[in-house]
């Protein structure tokens, strides 16, 4: 028995006290003997602990004594908090983002037409003139004869590494490489040829490794502090790296010929473009910034403007005179009218969350999603009154599941609902929308919508070309797997 030690004397609440430490301080010594680092204590030396410490307060006589216990026991438990502190380890499994870098120089060195590839880790799409483009996020761009849509055939793999985005006019073909705005001539396709380059325009940390182009992922089960990373949280390696336990996406640093820019002339991009060719000019953003270039001379573009906008810039959309750039808070509106000088307007703001943005007539469509690089909690349509640039209004939102890029016509919603597939939306009322058709068996990033009732459509799953008919019915042409 426990009381068996205590002395039956004035001093035996002091005794008591002194007893409760050294048990308890002698088994935290057995625990750590026997363990590289305390995992658990016993219970027998928790039950003693608890136990004696109730019995000691309870039995004290003065308030001086029951202080002096007290305190005792707080040093205690002060100790068994250290421990667990200063020994706990976990174990998680992450997904590791190691960068891949390459200098300056050997980026724009490397430009090249090289044999086609397979579709892997996809990223924006593009059309022209019978071929369509899709972006290996960070290394190139793949390139397709869509003569036969049943059967597009690969043409070949434009390196450019660092390239996330791109633009087409009069065969003049714009792209990044994360650094500079590359102009290459595909007036004749098997010979791509690089006429222009503008070197760093956007912002990009050029460190001792070079730039990063990407980041290569991997899953590795590593031991940190447990004390210092909590789930979810992103831990940063001294190579440039990070990982992080839980999913997470990285940004991804038609579209009618009409809304596009020149018909016949300009390429259609799909909703998450960050490069689009409007009234003659190439407008681009980044992070935090609309950038204008004037292309009256299309093979040598000359940088016009710089306009500073918040953090969370994500997507362009111009449609005639005007020009609508998605953030991460809202959609910031540009009057056109005087295409090398565009002038801001207002702004629409939104519930925090990622958000591509389609204009027809004076009708905006912008679906808001959420996810880890979004950092939002809803997912929804938006559709607005644009018709003052300054007072864009609300109409009304409609719950989704999780809406990615989108294309509209005649009031008609294409909508990419990401792992849930494709959505056909009659917005004719847009206070009471109507779903016309859903396929759910594919993942949906991205969409482009062509004038012969053809869509084109990109996601993890690859690329899909459906015809519809009059009453949206779909008809598979051809699906390009991912690796």
């Amino acid at each position: 028995m426990i009381d068996s030690c205590f002395m039956n004397s004035k001093n035996a609440v002091i005794s008591k006290v002194f007893y409760c430490a050294v048990c308890v301080l002698g088994m935290l010594h057995k625990s750590m003997k026997k363990h590289d680092k305390i995992q658990s204590i016993p219970n027998q030396c928790l039950f003693h602990a608890v136990y004696i410490g109730i019995t000691i307060i309870l039995e004290t006589k003065t308030q001086k004594m029951r202080h002096l216990s007290i305190l005792v026991l707080a040093l205690v438990a002060i100790s068994f908090t250290s421990c667990f502190q200063d020994n706990c380890t976990s174990e998680y499994t992450y997904t590791l983002y190691e960068p891949i870098y390459m200098s300056p120089e050997d980026m724009r060195s490397a430009i090249s037409l090289e044999d086609p590839r397979e579709l892997e880790n996809v990223g924006k799409l593009y059309f022209y003139s019978n071929y369509f483009f899709v972006n290996e996020i960070g290394k190139g761009i793949h390139i397709f004869d869509n003569t036969d849509s049943s059967n597009p055939i690969p043409f070949g793999f434009l390196n450019v590494p660092g390239n996330y985005d791109m633009a087409i006019k009069n065969n003049m073909m714009y792209v990044d490489n994360s650094l500079d705005l590359i102009t290459i001539d595909i007036s004749n396709i098997n010979n791509p040829v690089v006429v222009d380059i503008d070197e760093e325009v956007y912002q990009m940390a050029i460190y001792e490794q070079g730039i990063v182009l990407y980041y290569k992922e991997s899953e590795q089960t590593i031991e940190v502090d447990c004390q210092e990373v909590s789930p979810g949280d992103i831990i940063f390696l001294e190579d440039g790296g990070f990982a992080r336990n839980i999913d997470f996406n990285l940004p991804v640093l038609a579209n009618d010929a009409a809304s596009a820019g020149e018909a016949g002339q300009t390429g259609i991009g799909g909703s998450f473009a960050r490069f689009t060719i409007n009234q003659n000019h190439l407008y681009t953003v980044d992070l935090s910034s609309l950038n204008t270039w004037s292309l009256e001379q299309c093979e040598n573009p000359q940088f016009l403007t710089e306009q500073s906008l918040d953090w969370g810039v994500e997507t362009i959309f111009a449609i005639d005179d005007r020009i609508f750039v998605g953030s991460d808070s809202g959609v910031f509106i540009f009057d056109n009218s005087n295409p090398s000088s565009p002038v801001f307007e207002s702004e629409f703001i939104h519930a925090r969350a990622c958000d591509p943005v389609f204009v027809e007539g004076d009708i905006a469509y912008v679906t808001l999603r959420n996810g880890n690089q979004c950092a939002g909690f809803i997912n929804q349509l938006d559709i607005i009154d644009v018709s003052d640039l300054r007072n864009p209004q609300l109409i009304d939102s409609h719950e989704m599941m999780n809406p990615h890029g989108l294309s509209v016509k005649d009031k008609i919603v294409f909508l990419c609902e990401g792992t849930d597939g494709l959505k056909i939306i009659d917005a004719t009322n847009p206070n009471q929308v109507s779903e016309l058709k859903h396929i759910s068996d594919f993942h949906a990033y991205d969409i482009i919508r062509l004038a012969n009732n053809i869509i084109m459509i990109i996601g993890d799953d690859g690329f899909y070309q459906y015809r519809f008919d009059q009453n949206y019915k779909l008809e598979l042409l051809s699906h390009i797997p991912t690796i």
